[in-house]
């Protein structure tokens, strides 16, 4: 069985993984929407250029 002072650590760090992988995932959600965003924009622009 770990010591009190390993076990807290252990605590700690596992507590530290749990928020990186939030802030991973919440990055994520944001990339992804400015990457939907940009689409949107270029889709926009390529329709309102006049064609020839």
């Amino acid at each position: 069985m770990p010591e009190p002072n390993m076990e807290r650590a252990l605590q700690i760090l596992a507590q530290k993984l749990a928020q990186a992988e939030l802030n991973v995932a919440y990055l994520q959600a944001n990339l992804e929407a400015a990457l939907e965003r940009l689409r949107t924009l270029e889709e926009s622009s390529k329709s309102d250029k006049p064609e020839g």
